[in-house]
């Protein structure tokens, strides 16, 4: 029988103990607020897409990448200028965006893609107020 030599079994392990490594960012916890006060926020699921907010604020959200079959998720965030780190789960792999935008309490938002063809181009994101339908371009 043939062993490997011991650099190869320690970086095999280091790999593994790298990869396997805790996240220890920050945790976003959702502001104990009437929905009045706050935004809502929630990805959009199209046909070829799962669009879902993976941070606010720098604050990692639970994860909701693995959602992939699920409605769009919701996040709740304080209104004001908020920074959105947002992903979009495709059949070719995961897209990501960081987006500033002002939330209004008592709003509820759309994050999804801005071609017509529900994210299958992979072309840029969109944020749209679903109270005053004004819609934005983000990138």
């Amino acid at each position: 029988m043939r062993r490997l030599p011991l650099t190869v079994v320690l970086m095999l392990l280091l790999g593994g103990l790298v990869g396997c490594a805790a996240d220890h960012g920050p945790k976003y916890v959702a502001p104990p607020l009437d929905t009045s006060q706050v935004a809502t926020i929630t990805g959009t699921k199209t046909l070829f897409a799962h669009y879902y907010i993976g941070e606010v604020d720098g604050a990692k959200v639970q994860d909701q990448g693995a959602m992939f079959y699920t409605a769009g998720s919701s996040v709740k965030v304080l209104p004001g200028e908020r920074r959105i780190r947002v992903f979009a789960n495709t059949g070719g792999g995961q897209q990501g965006w960081t987006i500033t935008h002002r939330f209004l309490p008592g709003h509820k938002y759309l994050l999804g893609p801005s071609d017509k063809l529900g994210g299958m181009m992979g072309g840029g994101l969109v944020v749209k107020d679903r109270d005053t339908g004004e819609v934005t371009r983000v990138n």
